[in-house]
Parts: C-alpha cells; sequence; structure tokens
C-alpha cells in the first residue's frame, strides 16, 4: 500500500451528539440544537469562549464552562445563550461558547472547561454587565482519564489521528501511520498502540482492557479469535467501545457474530472515488457544513456493509441494529464489481453498555483536513472519547 501522509496538525472535529449513535438516538444532556449566540445581555455579563484539542485546532463539542475552579469544587454553573440547555454553558458544534454570567460573578474570575478525555482548563477572565468578553481560544490537553487502545494494522493508521487529539508524538515517521508505535508521551496521555506480539495477551485479558475507554482495530489487523472473542465482547457490554476500520470487519462479526450483516460479495471492491457520498446525520452534517462528502477508498479491496437493493426498495439500514446510526452513505456501484445500490459506508450505535463505530474507509486515505478525515474525528471525540455518564 503507498505511503499516504497525513499532517500532524489536522482540522476541525467534533460535534454533541447522542450517545453512540447520532440523529437516531434521544438527544443527550449536553446536545446542542443551535449555535452559541455571543451578544450582549442586559444585567449580566457575556462571556465567550471558544475551546480546542491539543492540536490547537480541532474544537471540542459539549465541553462545559463554569465559574471557579472545578478541580477544588468551587465552580459555578453558568447558564448558555443559543444552545438546547440553557441551563449549562456548553460549546456548539465549533467549539464555541457563549455565557451568561450572572452579576454576582462580575468582574476578574478563574473559569473552568471540563469535558471528558481531557484535563480541566483554567482561565482568567474578567467581564462587564452589558458587556461582551472574548476569552479567546482555550487549548485543552488529553489525560489519562479516558485511554485508548490501537490494534495495529497494515492498512489504516487511526493512531496518528489519536495522537494529534491527545496532543503527543508516537514513535516513527508520520508519513506512513500504520507503522507507527507507541511512545513514553502518548502513554502518559492515555494511548497505547500494541505490537505485534503484544495484540493476543492484551486483547484475551479483561483486566487489561477494563483500563480503557476505547479500543480501535485497524484494518488489515488479526482477527480476534478465541478468549479474545470473549473479553472484548465483555469489555463492550461492560460499557467500552470500539471502533473497527474496513478490513477489521471479520474481528466485528467474530465477536459481535449476530449484531452485523455484511453482503456475501462484501469484498468485491476496488479503488477510486466516490464524489459525492450522502452525509445522512444531521450533527455530521453541521459539523461539515454539507450534506455531501467525498470519500477515497485508497486499497484494492475494501468492506462494503449492507444488503440494500434499489430494486427491491430495502432499507437503507438492512444487516444493521434497528439502534444504529447511518453516518454516511453511498451509490458504490461505480467502485464495485458486482455490488449494486445505496450502502452505509459510515455507521455505529450502542452495544449493551458500550458503542461501536465502523467505516468501510479508512482515516488515512482522504489526507489531512478533507472531510474524510473529520468525519472520523467525529466519531472520535462525539462517541468513542466520551465515557458513558457524558450522556
Amino acid at each position: 500500500m503507498r505511503k499516504l501522509r497525513i499532517a500532524v496538525v489536522a482540522a476541525l472535529f467534533a460535534v454533541g451528539l447522542a450517545a453512540c449513535g447520532g440523529g437516531d438516538s434521544p438527544a443527550p444532556e449536553n446536545a446542542l440544537a443551535g449555535k452559541a449566540t455571543c451578544a450582549a445581555v442586559a444585567d449580566s455579563g457575556m462571556l465567550c469562549i471558544k475551546a480546542v484539542a491539543a492540536d490547537g485546532i480541532t474544537p471540542i463539542v459539549g465541553a462545559e464552562v463554569q465559574a471557579g475552579e472545578a478541580a477544588a469544587n468551587e465552580a459555578v454553573k453558568l447558564a448558555s445563550k443559543g444552545v438546547e440547555n440553557p441551563d449549562k454553558c456548553v460549546t456548539d458544534n465549533e467549539g464555541n461558547a457563549a455565557c451568561v454570567v450572572p452579576s454576582r460573578l462580575i468582574g476578574t474570575q478563574t473559569y473552568s472547561l471540563i469535558f471528558s478525555g481531557f484535563a480541566n482548563k483554567t482561565f482568567s477572565a474578567t467581564t462587564t454587565l452589558g458587556e461582551v468578553t472574548d476569552a479567546g481560544t482555550q487549548s485543552m490537553s488529553g489525560d489519562t482519564s479516558a485511554r485508548w487502545l490501537v490494534v495495529p494494522g497494515g492498512f489504516d493508521g487511526i493512531q496518528l489521528l489519536l495522537s494529534e487529539i491527545k496532543g503527543c508524538t508516537l514513535t516513527g515517521d508520520p508519513t506512513d501511520p500504520p507503522s507507527l508505535t507507541a511512545s513514553d508521551e502518548c502513554e502518559a496521555v492515555g494511548l497505547t498502540v500494541l505490537s505485534g506480539a503484544e495484540v493476543t495477551d492484551t486483547l484475551s485479558n479483561p483486566e487489561a482492557l477494563a483500563q480503557y475507554q476505547a479500543v480501535f482495530m485497524n484494518c488489515g489487523s488479526n482477527t480476534a479469535s478465541g478468549d479474545e472473542i470473549t473479553a472484548l465482547k465483555g469489555f463492550v457490554d461492560a460499557g467500552g467501545n470500539m471502533y473497527f476500520s474496513d478490513l477489521a470487519d471479520d474481528s466485528l462479526t467474530a465477536i459481535f457474530p449476530d449484531l452485523v450483516t455484511f453482503p456475501p460479495d462484501k469484498n468485491n471492491t476496488g479503488s477510486g472515488t466516490l464524489p459525492a457520498a450522502t452525509i445522512v446525520d444531521a450533527g455530521l452534517q453541521a459539523f461539515i457544513g454539507a450534506d455531501t462528502m467525498e470519500i477515497e477508498f485508497d486499497w484494492g479491496s475494501w468492506t462494503a456493509l449492507g444488503e440494500f437493493d434499489d430494486m427491491t426498495g430495502q432499507d437503507i439500514k438492512s444487516g444493521l441494529p434497528a439502534t444504529w446510526t447511518v453516518f454516511v452513505q453511498a451509490d458504490v456501484s461505480s467502485l464495485a464489481a458486482t455490488l449494486t445500490g445505496t450502502r452505509p459506508v459510515t455507521v455505529g450505535g450502542p452495544q449493551e453498555d458500550g458503542c461501536i463505530f465502523y467505516t468501510s474507509y479508512h482515516v488515512e486515505a482522504g489526507g489531512a483536513g478533507t472531510n474524510q478525515e473529520k468525519a472520523l474525528r467525529y466519531l472520535v471525540l462525539t462517541g468513542l472519547a466520551t465515557s458513558a455518564d457524558h450522556f
């Protein structure tokens, strides 16, 4: 497979959405119905801020802004302007928050940004009655409260994207994402990339898995078998999250044999570009800023989902759990010898107390800053990197 470059600093990502799913699931407590409205409010102050991940670019959606030191349990909830839940001041689809500061807190105060999987960020700002205070962009560093485990593969390297979000550097050449391996710096902020020799022992050990919030299986990783199946199923059923990329579908069906039905000719596909895949999920549409996106399939064989047939009118979600969300779908006929019709290419949803996401494409194929990469960041920060109690 050719090496594809992904810049270490990547663009945008994250939208608050329902637990695991998206538009088809109930709205979580921190869901946003609109954008933050940063306008003056009579008899109160208005504090406006943007929250981003450690890369300084990726917006964090659903982070709460409170007045005071959150770590010292002195934080005071602020009202929000322009979002669904006015009783909490949370960041919107672009990472922006507009917080209504009551008169008793007017003046110079310490504020805290709080989001699961990231260290609380404190900053100081001075507000004035009836005026807007712009606190600028605040970067939140990843912490070990959300530990992510990556299973290496030959054809994808989601560990590079994860390291960008965490703000750490992996060992190896970033122009060859699948080859990147663990580093002390990334371990310190909760990102573990297994070596080939560690895979079986780790994935078959329930106690080892229990320390992680999410497990990412790259395309081309070894198919789960034996004790790995038992341990990984238990991990998800107990509240853990898993992401499967492309040819990792064999692991998905091995661990959860009755969950997803792939078509018999699932790999009768070829490389190429789908210029206008349909973004189905409303949250992802809001983040991307469009209802279509280009998807590049860079490998000669990739895994198709669904058993949809335009001739029979079969539902697009055929072969998927009813509770799952189709985020992106596309007519794959131009890239497949025998597959026809519109099929899901990005899906996910609940499994017992955990979440599962699957994409037919690779994060590295699209390149840095593309919508293809942004969509993967969307899944990571809104479904995989958020603990169950966040919803």
